[in-house]
C-alpha cells in the first residue's frame, strides 16, 4: 500500500514529458504505476503537462477524429456535433417578472444559457416588439439605456449561424418609475 503514494509523488516530482509510465493489475486486484516496466504492464502515453495559465487552443482527445489525419471525417463530426447542440436553457435572469426601477434611465439585461453560449450563435432582444439595435449579438448581458417612465416587455431568442431559432427566454415585463413634473407636494406656478 506505500507503493502507490511513493509512486504518485515521484510522479508529481519528475517531468512529465520525459518518462514512461506503466500500469499493471497484481494477482489481488491491486493497481501498480511505475517508471519500470513489469511483465504484463500496459504503457500509459502522457502528455507534457500545459504551463499554469497556459490556453492549449489544439487540443484534442487522444480519440478524436481530428487525430486520425482524415479531414473529411473531422469535419463530419463536426457538423454532426453542431447538429446535434441544443441550449437546455434559456432565461432572462436580470431584470425579475414584474421588478419596478425608481428614478433610473438604464435597466441591466442579463441573460442565462445552459451550456453556455455557443461562438457563432446570435443573441436578439426586443424591447415592446422592437429589436434592440445597439444590444451585441454574442454578449448575455447589455445595458438598456435612455429608458423612459413605463412599462416595458422583453423578450430574448438566440439563433444559430445559418439563422434558425435555437431557444427563445419566456418574455417579461418591467416598470420604469421617474418622478413626475406633478407630483402631488408640488404647488404650481402661479399664472400671470
Amino acid at each position: 500500500m506505500r507503493f502507490l503514494p511513493t509512486c504518485l509523488v515521484l510522479l508529481a516530482a519528475s517531468p512529465l514529458g520525459a518518462m514512461d509510465v506503466y500500469r499493471w493489475v497484481d494477482k489481488d486486484g491491486v493497481t501498480h504505476f511505475s517508471d519500470q516496466p513489469n511483465p504484463g504492464a500496459e504503457k500509459i502515453p502522457l502528455k507534457a503537462a500545459p504551463k499554469p495559465g497556459s490556453v492549449s487552443p489544439n487540443y484534442a482527445p487522444a480519440n478524436s477524429t481530428a487525430n486520425s489525419g482524415d479531414s473529411e471525417g473531422a469535419q463530419a463530426s463536426a457538423a454532426a456535433a453542431a447538429a446535434r447542440f441544443r441550449y437546455t436553457s434559456c432565461a432572462i435572469s436580470n431584470p425579475a417578472q414584474d421588478e419596478t426601477f425608481n428614478s433610473t434611465d438604464a435597466v441591466g439585461v442579463g441573460i442565462d444559457l445552459l451550456p453556455g453560449y455557443r461562438a457563432g450563435d446570435r443573441i436578439l432582444v426586443q424591447l415592446n416588439g422592437q429589436r434592440v439595435a445597439d444590444w451585441p449579438e454574442t454578449s448575455t448581458s447589455y445595458l438598456l439605456a435612455g429608458l423612459a417612465r413605463g412599462s416595458y416587455s422583453l423578450m430574448v431568442s438566440v439563433l444559430d449561424p445559418d439563422g434558425s431559432l435555437m431557444c427563445t427566454a419566456t418574455p417579461i415585463g418591467f416598470h420604469v418609475l421617474q418622478p413626475s413634473l406633478l407630483s402631488p407636494g408640488r404647488k404650481l406656478a402661479p399664472k400671470s
